[in-house]
């Protein structure tokens, strides 16, 4: 914890962390947008299901889920001194583990019209780190991101347009979507 003018945030479903006068608090986020792709279903539009499809499914159909959050505006002159992205594994579809990144997507997207066709593209490097997502189900995973990304997002040096998170590996994941 630092006194002064830092910014403890985790751009998750759950929590972003802001220092107060006597410790950290929190504040909730709540996501504005969120929608799945799949790759077999060039047209398909998922951005009204209850959860999230992510990963590659085998090698010919995969899957990327995005989501989209409100952020609020720091105040003045303070920073993120950390960031992460989380999500609720409800299910795993074959039985084994898969690393999952999250990306930044290089383009807007709106959730009621995203498609595999209409998908943006990913911007040149990962946001963060992978996680491996495995056969345990019920469970938080926690992507760590990229400190420099996401400050870009709360000083308004760079559009915030969400986080794409697909994996390379299979077999596919799904989480909770609000």
């Amino acid at each position: 914890r630092d006194a002064g003018n830092t910014v403890m945030a985790a751009l998750t479903k759950s929590v972003v962390l802001f220092p107060g006068l006597t410790g950290d608090v929190e504040l909730a986020l709540n996501e504005a947008e969120d929608a799945h792709v799949l790759s077999t279903d060039p047209a398909g539009n998922f951005g009204a299901s209850t959860t999230m499809g992510m990963g590659k499914v085998s090698s010919t159909q995969e899957r990327w889920a995005l989501y989209r959050f409100g952020l609020p505006t720091l105040p003045q002159g303070m920073t993120l001194k950390s960031a992460r992205f989380e999500v609720f594994q409800t299910g795993n579809t074959a039985g084994v583990s898969q690393v999952l990144t999250p990306y930044e997507p290089a383009a807007d997207w709106q959730e009621d019209s995203m498609t595999w066709g209409a998908k943006p593209a990913l911007a040149s490097s990962s946001l963060g780190t992978g996680v491996t997502f495995d056969i345990q189900v019920n469970q938080w995973k926690s992507f760590p991101l990229s400190l420099t990304g996401a400050q870009k997002w709360f000083n308004g040096t760079s559009p915030h347009r969400g986080i794409v998170v697909k994996g390379d590996g299979s077999p596919a994941m799904t989480s909770s979507s609000r």
